[in-house]
């Protein structure tokens, strides 16, 4: 969900609450770097599996199929 807040924001400020020694200096630096090779590109952030989600390659093994079998399936079933 975009809001209009900037992520590097969002995420040193998330830092600095954590963990009170991270200096603005530090922050500085960090969001720099990342606006110098990240600016104006678009980035897709992946959630997480939630908890007690099996990674797709132990889906297939424990079903006996390949990984690019079980997407196939999946791509022409729609996940049913």
């Amino acid at each position: 969900m975009s809001n209009g807040r900037d992520l590097i924001e969002c995420l040193l400020q998330a830092v600095r609450e954590m963990q009170p020694s991270f200096t603005e200096e530090q922050a500085l630096q960090i969001e720099q770097q990342f606006r110098r090779d990240w600016g104006g590109e678009r980035v897709n952030i992946a959630k997480r599996a939630e908890n007690g989600t099996k990674p797709d390659r132990e889906v297939a093994k424990g079903n006996g199929i390949s990984r690019s079998m079980m997407y196939r399936w999946v791509s022409k079933n729609g996940g049913k």
